[in-house]
């Protein structure tokens, strides 16, 4: 659906799609209410979006259902890009499945954002991150690009048995060309407050990964690769993130999931949340509660974090409450760009 200025309504629907995007908009003036959406997978492709509203302004998404059939996917099932006024509102989120025979699946928010409110939603056994951070564009040194590919590719390879999402993103060999990662723009003003999100693979809330490490070939031309980071300004409220960073994962020293884990943070907020579930396994890699690796003006407030014994190891990894760093190990620095990963940090009233 495309509208320019008017007023396009959807409420009270059933809909039913298999291999294809349930509901797709661009532009400005959407409502979707009441919709319930049920996604599988085609023979010829697998589960998609349940919703895309790409470059949306003054729109709501309220009280949806939407059910994602098992079978792997690296599609998210709400992907917003928000030019302002969005709302995502108390809708419910199932993903069915076991293990990462599932789809990406939550809310992903694309970089180049601003004025979104997420709120009040429910999101359950994602493969991927309950509400996903950030975005990238996939280009090559022949001039070809991927666009915006789904939310998890490049961090999915279900043949190769490997747990996901790792959070690290590189180069992708597509057809014998490699595609090269690079983040969007920034999201400002965004607010995400009030969620229920449980038993995702990922983190309860978290950015698309902690960083893109560009290579001599990404930084030089044609490709001038610059940003490595997914900026974020807002405020993080009230929400309740239980038993995410599901499953084993990743198990790099300088990755992590859990309840919030966040990019490079600009001026935000995160506050009064609750935050309980596993802690760090031999098997599930680094988990914490709250991450952020990069940024400035970073304020914790109220926050209850409560992660069950986890095991102990004697190496440094992003593993703990809070942790606020991208430093697991010395010879990481040598991948940051900035000369202090996290300044301006106030931490009040833990709980």
């Amino acid at each position: 659906m495309d509208s320019t200025g008017g007023r396009v309504v959807l409420r009270n629907l059933t809909l039913e799609a298999a291999g294809q995007i349930a509901v797709d908009m661009v532009g400005t003036g959407f409502v979707l209410q009441d919709l319930r959406l049920r996604c599988a997978a085609s023979d010829a492709a697998p589960v998609q979006n349940a919703i895309r509203a790409i470059d949306v302004a003054r729109s709501t998404i309220r009280r949806c259902q939407i059910q994602t059939a098992p079978g792997s996917s690296a599609h998210s099932a709400i992907q917003v890009r928000s030019l302002g006024d969005v709302l995502i509102a108390d809708n419910q989120l199932q993903h069915a499945g076991d293990g990462i025979d599932c789809a990406w699946g939550g809310i992903h928010v694309m970089g180049d954002s601003t004025g979104i409110d997420i709120r009040g939603n429910r999101v359950n056994g994602a493969l991927g991150h309950g509400i996903t951070i950030g975005s990238v564009q996939w280009r090559a040194t022949d001039g070809s690009d991927l666009g915006h590919a789904a939310t998890g590719f490049g961090q999915m390879s279900p043949d190769e048995g490997v747990p996901f999402p790792t959070a690290r993103l590189g180069p992708v060999p597509v057809d014998g060309q490699d595609y090269f990662p690079e983040p969007d723009l920034p999201m400002s003003d965004v607010l995400i407050a009030d969620n229920e999100i449980s038993g995702c693979r990922g983190s309860g809330i978290g950015a698309l990964a902690l960083n893109v490490v560009h290579s001599d070939v990404s930084r030089a031309a044609p490709l001038c690769m610059r940003r490595e980071t997914f900026v974020l300004s807002g405020t993080i409220r009230g929400n309740r993130l239980r038993d995410n960073a599901a499953g084993p994962g990743a198990p790099d020293a300088d990755r992590t999931r859990g309840g919030i884990t966040l990019s490079d943070v600009q001026e935000v907020t995160i506050e009064d949340n609750r935050i309980s579930g596993p802690g760090r396994t031999e098997a599930s890699g680094p988990r914490c509660g709250i991450f952020a690796g990069f940024g400035s003006g970073i304020v914790l407030r109220k926050n209850k974090i409560d992660l069950r014994t986890g095991a102990l190891t004697t190496d440094r990894d992003l593993s703990g409450g809070i942790v606020l760093s991208a430093r697991a190990q010395d010879n990481l620095l040598e991948l940051v760009v900035q000369d202090t990963p996290i300044s301006d940090v106030r931490i009040e009233k833990i709980r």
